[in-house]
Formats: C-alpha cells, sequence, structure tokens
C-alpha cells in the first residue's frame, strides 16, 4: 500500500549550477528524484542541528535557473517560515543548503530524527 502525502507542486529560482549539482547529488545517494534530495535538506535543516548557512549573493545580470520543486506541503509551509525568519525567499534557502552540501567533505547525508522525537523500539516474540 502506498502512502500519499499532500505535496506542493511548483518551481524555485536558483543559481544555474545548482539544478545540475542537485541531479547529480541524488544519483550519487541512490535517491529516486531531485526533490526528494532538497526535502531531505530541508527535514536536516529544520531538525538537525543548527548550521551556518552560506549567504547565496548573486549579481543582479546573473540569470537564474528555474527548478522544479514537489515536496510534502507542510515542509515546504515550514521551510518558508523558517527562510522568512532569515529575511530569505525559499528559493535562497534551497540555494543556501546546496551550496552547504557541496562544501561539506562528506559523502553521505544523514536523515536528522524529528526534534524532541525518540527512536523507536522494535518489539518482536521471544
Amino acid at each position: 500500500m502506498r502512502a500519499y502525502v499532500a505535496t506542493s507542486r511548483g518551481s524555485i529560482t536558483v543559481s544555474p549550477g545548482v539544478p545540475s549539482f542537485a541531479t547529480a547529488r541524488r544519483r550519487q545517494l541512490g535517491l529516486s528524484s531531485r526533490s526528494l534530495y532538497i526535502a531531505i535538506l530541508l527535514h536536516n535543516y529544520l531538525h538537525g542541528p543548527p548550521i551556518a548557512l552560506p549567504v547565496v549573493e548573486s549579481p543582479a545580470r546573473l540569470v537564474k535557473a528555474r527548478m522544479s520543486l514537489s515536496i510534502p506541503r507542510l515542509l515546504r509551509g515550514q521551510a518558508a517560515k523558517a527562510a522568512a525568519r532569515w529575511k530569505m525567499s525559499l528559493s535562497e534557502l534551497v540555494e543556501s543548503l546546496v551550496i552547504y552540501d557541496a562544501d561539506r567533505e562528506e559523502e553521505s547525508l544523514p536523515i536528522a530524527p524529528l526534534r524532541g522525537t525518540e527512536k523507536p523500539v522494535l518489539k518482536y516474540p521471544r
């Protein structure tokens, strides 16, 4: 049985190299879509340890690339609110997270647990 999650489909505008990096990174991680990669970055930003994001400053004449994004509606709303707290757009937040991931030396991409939750215990018959 497949679980259906209300998703928000749309697009964001980012610097030209971001979509191709996100596609290559999702392949390297074995993920099914670029949107899933972005969703993991946003989830980790919202629920993982605090990180200092790089500032995205684009030259005025830089033509931004449009990147489609289909992520859970709840996650998109939370990410938009987090971006607004820092006077950023969702596009700028996503671009900062991709740059942060690109600059990290780690090959893996962990998934942070929701804040305030505990790992479930596996119950099995003895």
